[in-house]
């Protein structure tokens, strides 16, 4: 029997006998697909015409309505269900099918057949609606709704992790509680610290960190540990990360490249002509850059009007993501090429990314539609008769315990020209959100309005306000390109603080706010909120008119400075009067700090703007003044100006002061190193002070380490995987410090006093050993 056999359809289209369905639904498994069947039954079902056919021509091609009334409720969050054809008396059929559908997948479903082993993907071939009595499913119910950080391409030592949940419950949640795992090990248990109402969604930022520093797969696993949760929805979250071997880049291709494809690449020495692939590596064709050349880079396509990015992986870690990797879009297929003057960059070969893509481009790196990914080599090279820096630390990691540590960074020159630079220090405040987010990790329901980003890219940078602040609170990563909106003609853009980010500023004042106006409006006010929730503002606190420039940053002097608290505050500005061309607010080139530095508000309702598919953070500043709290106050330089002749090394002291700060909690800084080098103009050293262990080195016996000196080097052999070792004079200051990657090293003992010291080993898996070794000199 056939499908064209059942149903006894009658000469006007209607059925005239039952069909025989199975109706199934099914619980999502790790790995995505069905999992555990929680329901399964036949039902004879007899189908109504709708009066529509796809096609006038085909009997087979008419549209059936079916109705299945199951006789018993189905408790399901999110998961699968499938509709399938029966088998009737053992027959023997061509048609047997099941449809299979999945919440969290719009427009997609999987689709399979006897004759295959696996699931297809195919879009959906019916339409259909499940019914209910619209009541509550759980009394007390937490859902994960998406992961928003670290990327998958974190690569660093102390990655943030954070994780947006929903309140599926009909009752308020207060007590919620999320436990992290790496690698089958529990990190963190932390409970959320807020009451949810049924319905509401909450995005939280583990204390905890995770390392992804090693090379390699990492694991990791969100789980939901609520007590009296009824665990309707999925308890876990799995996601991984692979960090990269050096040289390595991340992957980026499209599903098909049959239609829209890039022809031909220029730029430099390259000229290459190519076909159509979802990727092509070209990294073997190469041309140089030097500092002060622009290269002009063009690119031809076919297919029509596309997109076309381009990327340079300056500093080399393989992602794309810093600042100015992104070099811009190529709306007329052409763009300059240059070293940037604000980012890190690292001389030798780097990566140029080119995408060209039927859709806008959200990352150099995944998968994306339609169109092609090519990559190409630049070589960095120095000038010359020019300086190069090299500093003596990639990285500072400091354990303390209510001390004061000292930390010798040095600074070498190893070019044929004096070094001459400045040195300055950037806090990062505790509990802020993820430092990058996923411009994927979007949600579904999205309003009738729209944004759309300029073409325009920002290579020469408007000046920004000269800050006298103590500090600034801000997501943007600099002025990359302006927005329109297409619906209304006022808009609130604001960035939104957490009460207990701003805690580390507490008593300090908010005296002036900065934003990059590009056209013009009617109208332009500063206005800032107080406490709502993360979804929503809450009362207005100040609201002052300010006249907008064109193309600018406006520094507005608040008339009102503003005291900072311990609460959550929404700061943005208020625009009046301007039409859907108008491009109106700058933005930076990403990652979106999603619902933190790119909320919108349109009429009644605040939006994030990374929701609705822009990965980009508002350019809004807020300049914060008053007495330093130990916060943003406890790193401090012996010296912020260094000249350095050529073949010579400079030290700075770094003194790193935990007297004052919070037991438990991990504090962020960077030196950033401002320098005549041409390539490296800007170099930053991460530092990270732990203030949660004893300052004394415990001595203890090295079981599988080998540790010894020999000709003016201190050699560690191990035999499990290292990640950093450093040397601390008996007075517990840190002298000299190098992070491992493997599992030996050699570490010079230049301008070293002969005398005693501690060998502080830290291995790649968190495990610590020290030994007490004497040098002589």
């Amino acid at each position: 029997m056939s499908c064209a056999d059942r149903g006894g359809i009658d000469e006007n289209g209607e059925m005239t006998e039952p069909i025989r369905f199975e109706v199934a639904f099914y619980e999502m498994g790790a790995d995505g697909y069905p999992g555990k069947e929680v329901y399964r039954k036949e039902f004879d079902v007899l189908g109504k015409f709708t009066g529509v056919s796809a096609s006038e021509y085909d009997d087979l091609a008419r549209i059936y309505e079916f109705s299945v009334e199951l006789d018993e409720t189905i408790c399901l969050e999110s998961g699968f269900f499938s509709v399938a054809a029966a088998k009737v008396d053992n027959e023997t059929h061509n048609c047997a099918f099941s449809v299979f559908t999945c919440s969290n997948v719009p427009g997609i479903g999987l689709i399979w057949m006897e004759a295959y082993e696996e699931y297809m993907t195919s879009q959906l071939s019916m339409c259909y609606c499940l019914t209910g009595d619209g009541g509550y499913i759980a009394q007390k119910a937490l859902k994960f709704e998406r992961l928003l950080s670290p990327l998958e391409t974190a690569s660093d030592k102390y990655e943030k992790v954070q994780v947006e949940v929903m309140n599926i419950g009909e009752q308020a949640i207060s007590d919620a509680k999320l436990q992290l795992y790496l690698d089958d090990k529990l990190l963190a248990t932390e409970e959320l610290g807020v009451t949810l109402a049924s319905m509401e969604s909450y995005k939280h930022t583990f204390d905890q960190r995770i390392d992804c520093s090693q090379p390699g797969k990492h694991n990791i696993e969100i789980r939901n540990v609520t007590e009296g949760d009824e665990q309707t929805a999925h308890q876990s979250m799995f996601f991984s990360i692979t960090k990269r071997e050096e040289g390595i880049v991340c992957e980026s291709y499209s599903t098909d490249a049959s239609y829209e494809y890039i022809t031909s690449v220029k730029i430099g020495s390259i000229s290459n002509p190519s076909e159509g692939n979802v990727y092509s590596d070209f990294s073997d064709m190469k041309t140089s850059i030097k500092p002060g050349e622009v290269l002009d880079l063009n690119v031809e396509c076919e297919g029509g009007s596309l997109y076309i990015g381009a990327w340079v992986d300056w500093n080399g870690n393989g992602s794309f993501d810093e600042a100015g990797e992104f070099i811009g879009y190529l709306p007329k297929g052409s763009i300059k090429v240059s070293i940037p003057d604000e980012a890190v960059v690292v001389p030798g070969e780097r990566r140029l990314r080119i995408i060209a893509s039927y859709e806008d481009i959200l990352s150099a790196c995944g998968q994306y539609g339609y169109g092609e990914t090519e990559d190409y080599t630049l070589v960095v090279e120095h000038s010359d008769n020019s300086p190069i820096i090299k500093p003596g630390l990639s990285i500072i990691d400091s354990y303390q315990s209510f001390d004061v540590r000292p930390v010798t960074l040095e600074i070498k020159n190893e070019g044929s020209a004096e070094l001459t630079g400045t040195a300055s220090v950037l806090y990062a405040l505790p509990h802020s959100p993820g430092s990058k987010q996923s411009a994927f990790a979007t949600k579904n329901s999205k309003p009738s309005w729209r944004f759309t980003k300029s073409a325009k890219s920002h290579s020469v940078k408007a000046k920004e306000t000269e800050s006298q602040a103590e500090f600034v609170l801000r997501y943007d990563n600099g002025l990359e390109s302006e927005v329109s909106l297409s619906g209304g003609s006022s808009a609130v853009y604001a960035q939104y603080f957490p009460g207990n980010m701003l805690a580390g500023l507490s008593g300090m004042q908010i005296s002036s706010v900065d934003v990059y106006i590009n056209d013009v409006p009617d109208k332009a006010q500063v206005v800032i909120f107080g406490q709502g929730s993360q979804s929503n503002a809450g009362n207005e606190l100040m609201r002052q008119t300010f006249s907008p420039i064109a193309q600018s940053w406006n520094h507005i002097v608040l008339e009102q400075p503003l005291t900072i608290g311990n609460t959550d505050l929404w700061i943005g500005v208020n625009i009046d009067g301007f039409e859907p061309t108008d491009f109106v607010i700058g933005i930076d080139g990403g990652h979106v700090q999603n619902g933190f530095g790119d909320m919108v508000k349109l009429g009644n309702t605040w939006w994030s703007a990374g929701d609705l598919g822009l990965n980009s953070n508002f350019c809004i500043r807020a300049n914060v003044m008053g007495n330093r709290t130990p916060t943003i106050n406890w790193l401090s330089l012996d010296k912020y100006e260094f000249s350095v002749a050529p073949s010579v090394m400079e030290t700075l002291t770094v003194s790193l002061d935990a007297t004052q700060l919070q037991r438990n909690t991990l504090y962020e800084a960077q030196i950033v190193l401002a320098n005549n080098d041409a390539v490296s103009r800007i170099v930053k050293i991460p530092v990270y002070l732990n203030n949660d262990r004893e300052s004394k080195v415990e001595l203890q016996t090295l079981a599988s380490t080998v540790v010894y000196t020999y000709g003016g080097y201190l050699v560690v052999q191990t035999d499990k995987a290292l990640s950093s070792i450093s040397l601390v004079n008996m007075n517990g200051a840190v002298m000299k410090m190098q992070n491992v990657d493997g599992y030996t090293t050699n570490m010079s003992l230049d301008n070293l006093q002969t005398g005693i010291y501690i060998c502080c080993i830290v291995h790649a898996d968190g495990s610590r050993e020290n030994v007490k070794i004497p040098v002589v000199r």
